[in-house]
């Protein structure tokens, strides 16, 4: 029986944007501080939503907190890009606050965010997609980085299948 307790991450992304607010002080925001805020969060956004709206008409949970119980294993949209959408998009929101309040000091909360995420939460959520999905997901796995970007990303890519074969639909289990 498990009985830590997790934090929602969108309540560690709450605490990560108002540290943000604390420690950098606010500065008016440059137009390119702006446009390329407003890139990332825009990216970061798609993200989010999309990769919500997949799993909501790929019939599965997006509830972070009970990860027993997905019913489909997602791999297309923001999930042919990284196993963790929801994640980047959060990450990019709180980098995009960064950017628009032109603050180093405002990064830090974004990349603790970030460990606390890859750290605590994501290896939880895996143990469950491996224990519900098995080698389907140990597949997706290979193939799809946790972020974005992963060193092993080129090494699993080249010997994967190709690009028409990593699954244009929802696997139900």
């Amino acid at each position: 029986m498990d009985v830590s307790v997790r934090v929602p991450p969108v309540v560690l992304l709450g605490a990560a944007g108002a540290l943000q607010r604390l420690a950098a002080p606010r500065t008016r925001p440059s137009r390119i501080a702006t446009v390329g805020a407003g890139v990332i969060a825009g990216g970061s956004l798609w993200m989010l939503a999309e990769s919500i709206r997949r799993f909501v008409t790929g019939g599965t949970t997006v509830d972070p907190v009970d990860v027993d119980r997905p019913s489909s294993l997602i791999r297309t949209g923001p999930n042919r890009l990284t196993r963790n959408p929801m994640y980047v998009g959060m990450t990019g929101l709180l980098v995009a606050h960064a950017v628009v309040r032109r603050s180093l000091w405002a990064l830090p909360p974004a990349a603790a965010f970030a460990v606390t995420i890859d750290r605590m939460q994501i290896p939880v959520e895996e143990a469950a997609l491996r224990r519900r999905f098995g080698g389907e997901y140990e597949q997706y796995a290979a193939q799809t980085p946790r972020w974005l970007w992963s060193p092993s990303r080129t090494s699993a890519r080249s010997s994967a299948a190709p690009d028409d074969q990593l699954g244009d639909t929802p696997s139900t289990g």
